[in-house]
């Protein structure tokens, strides 16, 4: 992909998720996804501009399932924000994913504070020597 495609590609992924991000907040009704505190992450959109997929998290995770229908069942609502939002000749298909990339940074930084916790707390009585 040459340099130029690479910088549309990356500016519609970052539009997609910015218009996305605020229709999810403000305008949808769906009592699916209204009131979830569902964050858009991240779109990647294919390299033919096809299909844009649409990653997400979630306050509280336990109800993925439905809000991924959610999601299906909004498709035509966003793209037509989408459509009136960010000029582009053809709309993508989309996909949805809950994104298990935060959660297990998440997990990560939580294991290292912990550990980090620990190791002081052992050898903070040892420096005093």
């Amino acid at each position: 992909m040459n340099n130029r495609r690479a910088l549309k590609k990356r500016r519609l992924e970052e539009d997609y998720r910015r218009v996305l991000s605020e229709a999810v907040a403000q305008k949808i009704s769906d009592p699916r996804l209204s009131g979830k505190f569902i964050t858009i992450t991240r779109v990647e959109v294919n390299t033919d501009f096809t299909i844009a997929s649409v990653f997400f998290t979630v306050y509280n995770d336990e109800h993925i399932n439905k809000i991924i229908k959610g999601f299906y069942a909004a498709e035509y609502f966003l793209l037509n924000i989408l459509r009136r939002k960010i000029r582009i000749k053809y709309l993508p298909s989309m996909r949805f994913f809950y994104d298990r990339q935060t959660k297990e940074a998440d997990r990560v930084t939580r294991l290292i504070d912990d550990l980090s916790a620990e190791y002081n707390l052992k050898h903070r009585g040892n420096s005093s020597d």
